[in-house]
């Protein structure tokens, strides 16, 4: 312990006598340690860390598997009860589902996310309330008899400032008297990874609102999200083959609802990291972590230069310790200790920076639109993610350096001179290998970056199928005030009219879903399938459109006719499919006049058009078919207003809330937003991925240009007797020059080509993150690997033309 001390202290006087070097060695460390600190911080808020649950490891998923419909699919009410009745495997089953309702404050209306859930919900997982009390079974045992409310903590603060009297008060949700009972711990938002509901009422009050769960007592429709506890002893598969077996006689017993549907469980900790089933959302925190390793890598080898170049300086003070007795051990420790110092002070100043970049991250949202309720926080697993981090980049950095440091030709070194025991100059070979690896990993990280840089750029150019331009919208929900059908159409009719009558509006529509949005989707049974047992539907998007839709959007329809007055709502039922609809139903056909049915319809619907192809939910989704149903046969409460404006359409906000306001006073805040702002937002996360991974791409190469800087600085001072000789001797400035340039050069040759075949060996693995580029995209790595050759160039011009200033007679003059 003695030895540590007197090292740790003689260490840090050299850090002080070496100011320069100190500072550059702490700052590349600190940058590679704050980057990596940072977004590991991110991480494990967003993904890493389970829900605030009691025992969540023994928590599954429980989704319906249907072989016509694959994805993670919801379970319908019915199928839910018989799974939680019936199995032997499962302590307690509990069924969630969330939809927006309208909680009245005053004389303001504010849309709220509420989840509808199970009475045994909260404890099933094992949550106490913060304050009151959470459900109790007999309050969700008869519909519509409990009208009780549990709020999450952050409504409570932002709604009713954290008064303790806020149980027992009366809440209006959707113009219905709710009591609040209970008020949520603060750190639990629910068990799904992203933005968590406001508050939580018992599932048998979801006639709050006519919009949901119009299935609830069917087998078909499959909207709720099920949560299962393993009893003890009972592993997942065991659970999972009992469902099954379940789920087999619920399709003998009730073939016509679910006919190829079985269950899967999943446990609930995957799920939240791989909550689409597509695995993009792990792959994504994988990239960036691998790319902030590779920063610090690049950092770790500019440190190791430093103490190499360093060390060269200090080959006299380490002979004579060795000399009087030193063992090689002792001066190795010691000059490990040296490292590890950097390494900790770095690592402080790395902790800083992402301390102060906690708020940046969780603003750009860079796991997707639906992540963003778990906020990175420097806490126990961070610091310590942290401290293990920089005494290992310490080691990295500083145990080549020492054990070349320590071996020395004694005689050599004790007369000043080159004394490194390699023949050939092991440490100049170091030293350039050092800078090949920076080259080659910069690589990496910038041919990464502009792999999500060209996706996103594909993405923005993208045609959605309707105009973007000049487009406005906002969203109206008529159910939430008890609006009857008869009486929101009649409100859908005047605000029409009303809207027509603002200047510069050419045309405008209602549309259930906006555009870019989430569609609900229904199960299709073209006219010569089977909807009786044996038939097997597919789920299609639906959407319930006013008059005006396709003009207004500017949607181009490709066969038959438009909707018109005729049909109503007795009329015989119509509707338009889009492109892909058509091709995949009736291909090579002509879809007008085809027949079809919904589930749970007895009539057919008939195609009287077909609609260009257009996205439905996302600018990057593939071709989707999907269904479009006049809203004078398929009314809807809620639904989206589009307005088709001449000039900026964000100018006639204004006038637009005052119309709608006009109709109906009692509507919550309106958010109106253009097209391009939904288009912009709906791009936003890959935006600031891209954004973080340029800023991470630019920083290693950054570091990368200072290490090559750095050793040829020390060859040109190495170098100078050898270019004062050849000067001497006739040699052109323009022949030093070339030397020089051609050794480092060479490097950087080198560097680029590894760093290419490293980059074709993993960048594989992006494919389904990308967005019309491929992983090898020849215009990406050539335009990459360009940016690096010239500034690689720059780095290696400065100390050549420094070299071709040197004067002969100095130079000879040296030693």
């Amino acid at each position: 312990m003695d030895n540590l001390w007197k090292d740790l202290h003689f260490g840090f006087r050299l850090l002080l006598r070496n100011p320069g070097v100190t500072l550059i060695a702490v700052l590349s460390v600190g940058l590679g340690i704050g980057a990596n600190t940072a977004i590991f911080s991110a991480v494990k808020a967003f993904i890493l860390a389970p829900p605030p649950v009691e025992q969540p490891a023994q928590l599954v998923s429980i989704f319906t598997d249907d072989v016509a419909n694959p994805g993670y699919l919801g379970v319908s009410h019915l199928n839910y009860q018989d799974l939680r009745d019936n199995n032997y495997v499962l302590s307690g089953t509990t069924a969630y589902a969330s939809i927006t309702v309208n909680m009245v404050n005053g004389n303001e209306a504010k849309p709220l996310t509420v989840q509808f859930a199970s009475g045994n919900y909260f404890s099933l997982l094992g949550v106490k309330a913060q304050a009151g009390r959470t459900f109790q079974a007999q309050e969700d045992a008869t519909p519509g008899e409990s009208p009780v409310a549990v709020i999450s903590y952050g409504l409570w603060q932002r709604s009713f400032g954290g008064e303790s009297g806020v149980i027992g008060r009366n809440i209006e949700l959707n113009r219905r008297s709710f009591t609040i009972i209970g008020v949520a711990p603060r750190d639990f938002t629910g068990t799904d990874l992203g933005v968590g509901p406001d508050l939580w009422v018992p599932l048998m009050m979801h006639d709050v609102t006519d919009q949901a769960y119009p299935f609830l007592n069917t087998r078909r429709g499959v909207f709720l999200n099920l949560i299962g506890r393993l009893k003890p002893g009972v592993s997942l598969q065991q659970a999972q083959t009992a469902l099954k077996t379940i789920s087999a006689r619920l399709e003998q017993d009730y073939r016509e609802d679910n006919e190829g549907r079985s269950v899967k469980l999943i446990p609930l900790l995957q799920v939240r990291i791989n909550p689409d089933g597509t695995g993009q959302l792990l792959l994504i925190s994988t990239t960036l972590m691998a790319v902030v390793m590779v920063v610090l890598l690049i950092a770790c080898a500019n440190v190791a230069n430093l103490l190499l170049a360093r060390a060269a300086n200090r080959q006299r003070e380490i002979a004579i310790r060795l000399a009087i007795g030193a063992k090689r051990s002792r001066l190795v420790r010691q000059l490990l200790t040296e490292s590890l110092l950097l390494a900790l002070i770095g690592g402080t100043l790395g902790l800083m920076l992402a301390y102060f970049g906690e708020d940046v991250l969780a603003s750009m949202n860079i796991f997707g639109a639906n992540i963003g309720s778990p906020e990175p926080t420097i806490d126990s697993s961070v610091l310590s993610f942290t401290f293990l981090l920089s005494p290992l980049s310490g080691v990295v950095f500083g145990l080549v350096p020492a054990l070349q440091s320590s071996k020395l030709d004694l005689v050599p070194a004790l007369k000043g001179e080159d004394a490194t025991v390699s023949q050939g100059g092991f440490r100049f070979n170091l030293r350039k290998l050092l800078v090949v690896a920076q080259i080659a990993l910069s690589l990496v990280a910038l041919v990464g970056a502009g792999l999500f840089i060209r996706s996103l750029r594909n993405a923005q150019t993208v045609n959605p199928g309707f105009k973007i331009q000049n487009l406005l919208l906002t969203t109206i929900n008529l159910d939430r005030e008890g609006y009857t059908p008869a009486k929101g159409k009649l409100f859908s009719k005047h605000l029409l009219e009303s809207v027509s009558t603002i200047p510069g509006v050419s045309s405008s529509t209602i549309t259930e879903f906006a555009p870019l949005g989430p569609w609900f989707a229904r199960t299709v049974f073209p006219e010569n399938a089977e909807a009786n047992p044996g038939g097997k539907g597919v789920l299609i998007p639906v959407n319930s459109i006013g008059p005006g839709f396709f003009q207004t959007l500017g949607i181009p329809l490709l066969h038959g006719r438009d909707f018109n007055e005729l049909d109503q709502e007795n009329s015989p039922k119509v509707v338009i499919i889009s492109e892909a609809m058509a091709n995949r139903f009736w291909p090579g056909q002509d879809a007008v006049g085809k027949l079809f049915k919904f589930y749970g319809d007895t009539s057919f619907e008939q195609v009287v058009g077909v609609a260009a192809e257009s996205k439905v939910n996302s600018l990057v989704e593939g071709q989707q078919p999907h269904i479009y149903l006049p809203y004078s046969q398929k009314y809807a409460g809620a639904f989206s207003l589009a307005l088709r404006v001449d000039g900026n359409p964000a100018s006639i906000s204004a006038t637009l809330r005052d119309k709608i306001r006009a109709l109906e006073p009692n509507l919550p805040t309106l958010n109106i937003v253009t097209m391009r702002n939904q288009v912009d937002r709906s791009l936003g996360s890959q935006r600031n991925l891209s954004i973080l991974l340029v800023i991470f791409g630019l920083l290693a190469l950054l570091l990368a240009a200072v290490g090559i800087y750095g050793v040829m600085s020390y060859s040109v001072a190495k170098r100078t007797r050898e270019i004062g000789i050849r000067m001497a001797i006739g040699a052109k400035r323009t022949d030093v020059l070339k030397l020089i340039l051609r050794q480092g050069l060479g490097l950087v040759a080198v560097g680029i080509t590894l760093g290419l075949l490293a980059v074709l060996g993993i960048t594989h693995a992006l494919t389904s993150v990308l967005f019309g580029v491929g992983t090898s995209d020849p215009l990406t790595y050539l335009s990459t690997a360009a940016i690096l050759a010239l500034v690689a160039i720059v780095a290696n011009v400065i100390p050549a033309l420094r070299a071709t200033k040197i004067s002969a007679t100095t130079a000879l003059r040296c030693d």
